[in-house]
């Protein structure tokens, strides 16, 4: 994935805005998404009710997600991803930070591939 940019960062603003101001008129079981340039309140129900859609990974709108969002295109075999024994790698980091009186040490998933 690449690094958020502006963009990205008002529009989660945005949807949690509109999530506090549905949460906060008393609507439960709701999303909020963008559609036609509106924020909408959609209830949960009816979008986990629909039928799952199948992407096809050989289609236009497929390549075109993974040029947006700068990821190599596993299926193809050209990027292969290896497979990690977690025994041998520590997935976790640790960085020091200052929370209340000391030091606390907080452990962060290295995402780094």
């Amino acid at each position: 994935a690449i690094p958020a940019n502006a963009n990205d960062s008002i529009y989660c603003s945005m949807l949690s805005q509109a999530a506090v101001h549905g949460a906060m008129a008393g609507f439960t079981g709701i999303s909020v998404a963008k559609v036609a340039e509106t924020f909408v309140y959609l209830p949960i129900r009816t979008i986990t009710g629909l039928p799952n859609r199948k992407v096809d990974v050989n289609g236009h709108w497929y390549e075109r997600m993974l040029a947006t969002t700068l990821q190599p295109n596993l299926a193809s075999g050209i990027a292969t991803a290896k497979p990690v024994d977690p025994g041998t790698v520590n997935p976790w980091t640790s960085r020091w930070s200052m929370v209340g009186d000391g030091m606390d040490e907080l452990r962060i998933p290295d995402t780094t591939l």
